[in-house]
């Protein structure tokens, strides 16, 4: 590392993102959309770990419907010191790697992602103990929202 480098300091905008760490399960509704035109129920299981010191929160996701795990996603959640934004670094088995980007304000992580297509909106909720609720969205335009995606996660016993 070069003298002129800075270390990141630990802040409260990077363990704002720490409300997101735990082991988490619950019922998703999938919408029908280009990705799934069928939409339907499905359960999720999602471990954040803290990482990086505390400057980051890494995802591990496994989606299952009608008995098969069927979609996994890996992401890291970070703040962005020089944009002052928040930001998903995503992969998931679609093999889309992606960078949404966006803000938290008051435990509600709203995170948008430039598609060819349009925009994705991805919305985590931390406000209530224990739970974490989930909602994306995709506009063509960055007016007119579609849902996607709803969860509704309670952190398991540790």
């Amino acid at each position: 590392m070069s003298a002129n480098h800075h270390m990141p300091v630990l802040t409260p905008v990077h363990t704002a993102l720490h409300a997101l760490a735990g082991e988490w399960r619950g019922r998703e509704i999938m919408h029908p959309s280009p990705w799934d035109p069928v939409g339907g129920p499905a359960d999720a299981h999602i471990v954040n770990r803290v990482v990086v010191g505390g400057l980051g929160v890494a995802q591990d996701y496994t989606q299952t419907r009608n008995g098969v795990a069927s979609f996994f996603a890996h992401g890291l959640f970070r703040h962005d010191d020089s944009s002052g934004k928040y930001e998903l670094h995503w992969v998931d088995s679609m093999g889309w790697p992606s960078k949404f980007t966006g803000a938290l304000v008051d435990g509600v992580l709203t995170l948008t992602l430039q598609m060819p297509q349009g925009q994705m909106r991805a919305t985590w909720d931390t406000r209530v103990p224990n739970q974490l609720s989930y909602r994306s969205e995709v506009s063509g335009d960055g007016a007119h929202w579609t849902p996607f995606m709803e969860g509704q996660y309670t952190r398991c016993a540790s």
